[in-house]
């Protein structure tokens, strides 16, 4: 029968890393651990996954206890069993449970493994769901505007960006690429771009590398990376700022 015990977040812990203590380093993942372990899976996995890539479900294993572990340590099991029973429901993840006879001990059901549909349902578990659905939103938009990018993966490069631009931010790049697709080699300088509420103030702002790996994208460019001024220049078809030369006072014509 199930283990039953009502306890705080902090006895979890406590109780939780005696009975690992006691266990010789058994590895048994709390809620608090897998959503650790999300957290860094998704932070690692993003980009490729915002572009359709990996393979679902995703399954985190509970390492659950054996009945030496229930021998020695009764309580920290019954509160790690009831921390996972007191998660709430989250659409795409499943907390999937066994009921397993253990010798002296009788049938115990307890959750064995942790499997997330899709990656969505990782954000959502890794507390990372608003920032996900909003460069996800954001994507979308592009893919509409350009469907030939469908056909690629890329886009994820731009996860960070997508997540931390303002709407504003997004209908400039939009904009700014419309552009340089019309005008691949305008010959103007940065300063001359002729797109509303474009200036170099903007794109010096945090904005060339989105619009570069952007271009560079629309343009069948998947290598580049728009890291420097120079290839930013050159992708946009964009002349490179002449050098000033600052006059001593006093120095001969």
């Amino acid at each position: 029968m199930p283990c039953r015990f009502s306890t705080t977040r902090r006895q979890v812990a406590s109780t939780t890393a005696r009975w690992r203590h006691n266990s010789r380093r058994r590895t048994v993942l709390s809620p608090t651990d897998v959503r650790t372990w999300a957290r860094q899976r998704l932070a690692r996995q993003r980009r490729a996954w915002v572009d359709g890539e990996g393979t679902w479900p995703l399954i985190r294993g509970l390492e659950p206890p054996r009945a030496v572990d229930i021998r020695g340590g009764l309580g920290a099991v019954t509160a790690w069993t009831s921390a996972w029973a007191a998660e709430r429901e989250l659409v795409g993840v499943r907390v999937m449970r066994e009921t397993r006879l253990m010798k002296g001990i009788g049938s115990q059901t307890m959750p064995v493994r942790v499997e997330f549909e899709s990656p969505r349902a990782v954000a959502e578990f890794a507390g990372e769901a608003q920032a996900w659905d909003r460069v996800a939103r954001r994507r979308a938009l592009l893919l509409e505007r350009w469907p030939q990018l469908a056909a690629g993966v890329g886009l994820g490069r731009l996860y960070d960006w997508m997540d931390q631009a303002g709407d504003l931010d997004v209908d400039r790049l939009v904009a700014v690429a419309d552009w340089v697709l019309a005008n691949p080699r305008s010959g103007l300088y940065l300063r001359q771009l002729p797109v509303a509420g474009v200036d170099t103030k903007w794109i010096e702002g945090g904005q060339r590398r989105a619009i570069a790996m952007l271009v560079a994208l629309l343009q069948g460019d998947e290598n580049a990376t728009g890291e420097t001024e120079k290839e930013f220049l050159r992708l946009c078809g964009l002349l490179a700022p002449v050098a000033r030369i600052r006059e001593r006072p006093g120095a001969p014509p």
